[in-house]
């Protein structure tokens, strides 16, 4: 197992009781989001996953056979994906999981041919009615969003934004 403690408490100890999901949000070392509860109900509304898929929980299984690939480095699959589709990418601000500051940078010095161009392209705010909830960047097939006072779980953290954001993404 891949496990850093066998200590249910390791993380509310180890990150002294910041939610990195969060760290806007104290004492939840956890995850305290029914996510997959969420994911269940606004998917028939996205128009894109099919109705016999269901999300679950967490799943042990599924994340160990992932966890070799946490620390590597996933830049020759997203140059893939770019040449072929059109991708987004998008973070809440208050992730500790996935750094907002991290991944701006990368976008910014990785070795995609239209990096320069990309690092020109103006960075728009994200609106709903008179109220920022962001801002995101375009170039070619990319995207990027930051979205304000959300973690790693923006969909559940600004549900109206990132549906705001994702639909209109999706009819580009």
């Amino acid at each position: 197992m891949n496990r850093i403690s066998a200590d249910e408490d390791f993380f509310e100890k180890y990150y002294g009781g910041i939610n990195i999901f969060n760290l806007k949000q104290y004492d939840e070392g956890n995850c305290n989001y029914d996510y997959d509860e969420y994911l269940n109900r606004i998917k028939r509304h996205l128009l894109v996953v099919p109705d016999r898929l269901q999300y679950t929980d967490t799943n042990d299984f599924i994340y160990e056979a992932f966890s070799a690939d946490l620390s590597q480095s996933k830049e020759a699959a997203l140059l893939y994906c770019l040449a072929r589709i059109k991708v987004m990418l998008y973070v809440g601000q208050n992730d500790a999981v996935v750094s907002s500051s991290g991944l701006q940078t990368f976008l910014n010095s990785w070795s995609w041919p239209l990096r320069d161009n990309w690092k020109r392209a103006k960075k728009e705010f994200l609106m709903l009615g008179d109220r920022i909830y962001g801002w995101r960047k375009r170039y070619s097939r990319l995207t990027f969003a930051l979205i304000n006072d959300a973690g790693h779980f923006v969909p559940a953290d600004q549900p109206i934004g990132f549906y705001s954001l994702f639909s209109e993404w999706l009819a580009q």
